[in-house]
């Protein structure tokens, strides 16, 4: 048995809590920062995909970035990029489904890519 006993919630409870919360919050400032990287990462898998439209791999790749970005965004607290990378991911999902993709069918992946570049309310 551990002789320094259980942590109360008064004293070691609250600072490893606050200590929890201020290494999220340095997270969450630490990945907005890269956001524009990755943003613009994705738009080069986009560019690729719309250049080969029948190629899967560079799709697979700008939805393996999204759904990524997606979880990591929600974890850090960034609600709205990972709702707007949420939505992407839905749509590559459902153009991984179609069978003779076109350029135009990345026309909606554009301009949901243009938003996640935007501010964030």
């Amino acid at each position: 048995m551990s002789q320094g006993g259980p942590v109360s919630p008064v004293d070691g409870g609250n600072a490893a809590m606050k200590g929890f919360q201020a290494t999220l919050a340095a997270l969450s400032q630490e990945y907005e920062a890269g956001l524009a990287q990755r943003v613009g990462l994705a738009h080069g898998h986009l560019r690729a995909c719309q250049a080969a439209p029948g190629d899967a791999l560079p799709l697979l790749e700008l939805h393996r970035g999204m759904h990524t970005m997606a979880g990591t965004a929600g974890t850090l607290g960034l609600a709205q990029v990972g709702e707007r990378a949420r939505g992407i991911e839905a749509e590559l999902q459902r153009l991984l489904l179609i069978e003779g993709r076109s350029v135009q069918d990345f026309d909606a992946v554009a301009l949901m890519l243009e938003s996640l570049g935007l501010p964030l309310d």
